[in-house]
């Protein structure tokens, strides 16, 4: 059974039930805030279009410390995906990386790729023992790194856009970020290669 259906890339993806988040998991409000704030600053008819997709699922005017009903989230997510574009969503999660409250002791680019994971999750709760998925770097060398997001429950997009977002904020080097797909074609893993 499926949540969502989208094409991205010309491929077919889904959030299936594995990846669906459960009933009466929230979402934190900055979550909310990056996906209506990365559509406006592309266009304000995008930031329009997806107050008012959020609207209809019952989320009005999203606050960074409030907490909201995941599915719809996660449903305006896969949405956009098929309507609006992988770049919107790519946007989105560099943006919610930018509107976490990171931890005073994550000051580094290293300290900052490890506790994505505890992003991730911090971004969730009333999810009982559901797997949200997270992020594990499993190589790093002096200007890249290899990092793995498995069960993620949003369209890839996002997650290369977060793990963009918090290279751009705590890399201390010049330069260009990039983040690419590099999966076998899993439904379940999404590895990324970061170099900067």
């Amino acid at each position: 059974m499926f949540l969502a259906v989208a094409t991205i890339r010309g491929v077919t993806v889904s959030i299936t039930e594995a990846r669906r988040l459960p009933d009466g998991a929230e979402v934190a409000g900055f979550v909310v805030l990056g996906y209506v704030n990365s559509a406006e600053a592309a266009s304000p008819v995008f930031g329009q279009r997806m107050e008012e997709q959020l609207s209809r699922r019952g989320i009005e005017d999203p606050q960074q410390g409030e907490w909201y009903p995941a599915r719809p989230v996660q449903t305006a997510f896969a949405e956009t995906a098929d309507g609006v574009g992988e770049q919107l969503l790519v946007n989105a999660g560099k943006e919610i990386a930018s509107l976490y409250d990171w931890p005073a002791d994550v000051d580094t680019l290293d300290a900052a790729l490890s506790a994505m994971d505890d992003a991730h999750s911090d971004a969730h709760r009333r999810i009982g023992s559901h797997d949200i998925g997270g992020y594990e770097v499993v190589s790093r060398e002096d200007r890249s790194a290899r990092v793995v997001s498995d069960g993620f429950p949003y369209p890839t997009e996002v997650a290369r856009g977060a793990i963009e977002g918090t290279v751009e904020r705590f890399k201390t080097t010049a330069g260009m970020v990039t983040v690419e797909d590099v999966s076998a074609d899993s439904d379940y893993e999404i590895v990324f290669d970061a170099s900067w």
